[in-house]
């Protein structure tokens, strides 16, 4: 149903920020897939650093630029394909 899903979703997002929140250095994963078990129980994987896994129409350097200002990192956990993206821009976490 709708309201599932539509709880569900509010779920994950709720939990990127309590993720992000708890270590924002490492900042918050672009992409998650929800495996269903049943109604009420679902498993989450999540990709925080894999281009190649995020949906091509995700991969557009301003909405990945517009999610690390969003969710800034330290420069430790930028892999160097979002780094190229970032460039000199003042926008890591010290």
């Amino acid at each position: 149903s709708t309201l599932m899903r539509s709880s569900a979703a509010s779920d994950v997002y709720k939990r990127q920020e309590l993720m992000y929140n708890k270590n924002s250095k490492q900042g918050a994963w672009f992409q998650v897939e929800m495996f269903l078990k049943s109604k009420a129980q679902y498993t989450l994987k999540f990709n925080y650093d894999n281009l190649e896994q995020i949906p091509s129409f995700f991969q557009k350097p301003d909405w990945l630029l517009e999610m690390f200002r969003e969710y800034p990192r330290s420069q430790e956990y930028t892999p160097l394909w979002l780094r190229k993206i970032v460039g000199r821009r003042k926008l890591y976490l010290t």
